[in-house]
């Protein structure tokens, strides 16, 4: 560019030494001159005037495939919306105003454009000269294309950073991507389930989204590519058929009746083989082979991202069942002791920001080694839970029944008053002690009142305190 820029100057240096400085009678000879250099040029340049031309270079002949003699024929080379800004320019540099280079279209290629304002002899005349951009311009917007699509595959990895797996809005997404960047025009998923034994379509066309049920036939494509395990076709869509071999199959479907996709075709199965997925990218006219290539690479990634998500899927399925075993006591429903001491930090931190005061109840089965020597451990397991049942009932859905260990049950009572719970708890006692089992069960408890600062000390008090009462035999 900056090569442009000095051969702009050379010129009109050239101009102004040839057309001016010398003496008339030497006109002839200088100009002669003057073109010779001018056609050296890599550039195409034209003299004028408002009425003629007064000089066009061999590059600009070249340019237009022809010659021409007047600005009216040149004015005309340009396409009609642009005309009228020529002229424009024109009329602002007479008027002395500076004009910026401006890129212009001649023979549907694009021209970069500088255009000045020359005297020569008082005459007005302008000298345009163009570089030819085309390629340069044509390379620039293949790499915009290229980044854009590059953002695509980006935008299409970021889809796996959220772990609700959500087919329908997935591929609405993905079909943005593509239309956006002028790739496909329709975008259809049609997954297969060996437990429903029927295909679900989700397809998007003309920002339409469709949602059905297709039941499997013989003649059906999505059935045939299924079956014969067809991982990626590059086939054509007529008026809702594809050919596969010698053989017509039909897509059975509205949108693509009396219509003409080109199409790329791939086949997707899910880990444990039971469920398939069917990929169509459908463009009204051909896709080229780049894009052809690039579709692949979107579908790798579409694959990496299902595989990704459903694996995620998978985990907190899992996570949430084991924590759900690990929150819960699997015997007595109770809450566990892991549950325990997860949520007592948290209450702490509650009762040190309210200033209230919670309630502990540490309980002890009687006895309960000499049950199960006498009637075995499945008979004592229906006692933990029997005991479990009975503390259940006994106390609000807010409070927290915690199976503490072997035969030891935790009771928290959250923000009330210990002498509200000793009337509870000889309450839940004479419950325990009501039973149908053929030996005599009961329980043992201790009572302590703990705050945010000593709840250690407090299950301590509470755990010598149910002792005491096992000695005394008093419950």
């Amino acid at each position: 560019m900056l090569l442009y820029f000095i051969s702009v100057g050379i010129i009109l240096i050239i101009l102004h030494l040839y057309f001016v400085r010398k003496r008339h009678e030497q006109l002839n000879n200088i100009i002669k001159d003057a073109y010779k250099i001018l056609d050296m040029l890599p550039f195409s340049i034209v003299i004028h005037d408002k009425e003629n031309i007064h000089y066009n270079n061999l590059e600009f002949k070249k340019m237009i495939g022809k010659d021409i003699n007047t600005s009216k024929e040149y004015i005309e080379l340009f396409p009609e919306s642009e005309r009228k800004k020529i002229i424009e320019t024109y009329e602002a540099l007479k008027q002395g105003k500076e004009v910026p280079d401006r890129f212009r279209t001649i023979n549907n290629k694009i021209y970069y454009l500088n255009t000045q304002k020359i005297d020569v002899f008082g005459k007005q005349l302008f000298l345009s000269i163009y570089k030819d951009m085309t390629e340069i311009i044509k390379k620039e917007n293949e790499l915009r294309e290229f980044k854009e699509k590059t953002e695509i595959l980006n935008d299409i990895l970021k889809l796996s950073y959220s772990t609700d797996f959500d087919l329908k809005n997935d591929i609405g997404i993905i079909y943005n991507y593509l239309k956006k960047i002028n790739m496909i025009d329709l975008f259809g998923v049609f997954k297969y389930e060996k437990e429903n034994g029927y295909y679900e379509e989700f397809i998007y066309y003309n920002n339409v989204f469709y949602n059905g049920i297709l039941k499997p036939t013989p003649d059906l494509a999505l059935e045939y590519i299924r079956k014969n395990n067809m991982k990626e076709l590059d086939v054509p869509i007529f008026n809702n058929e594809i050919k596969i071999g010698n053989r017509k199959y039909i897509l059975n479907h509205e949108i693509f009746k009396n219509k003409i996709f080109y199409s790329r075709i791939f086949l997707y199965h899910s880990g444990d083989k039971n469920a398939s997925a069917i990929f169509i990218f459908g463009k009204n006219k051909a896709i080229s082979e780049e894009d052809k290539k690039l579709i692949s690479l979107i579908m790798n990634q579409i694959y990496i991202t299902f595989q990704y998500k459903r694996v995620i899927k998978n985990y907190n399925e899992e996570k949430e069942y084991f924590k759900s075993i690990a929150n819960k006591d699997q015997l007595t429903g109770l809450y566990s002791r892991y549950f325990f001491n997860e949520w007592i930090i948290k209450h702490v931190e509650y009762l040190k920001r309210s200033q209230k005061n919670s309630v502990f109840v540490m309980i002890d089965v009687n006895e309960f080694k000499k049950i199960n020597d006498t009637y075995g451990h499945l008979t004592g397991d229906k006692v933990l839970k029997y005991v479990a049942e009975k503390i259940n009932d006994g106390i609000r859905k807010m409070d927290i029944a915690v199976r503490y260990g072997g035969d030891e049950f935790l009771i928290v009572f959250p923000e009330t008053d210990i002498n509200h719970i000793k009337k509870k708890m000889n309450k839940i006692c004479e419950d325990i002690q009501n039973n149908e089992f053929d030996f005599e069960v009961g329980i043992s408890y201790g009572i302590s009142e703990f705050s945010g600062e000593d709840y250690l000390e407090a299950l301590k008090k509470a755990d010598k305190e149910m002792y005491i009462m096992k000695e005394a035999k008093d419950c």
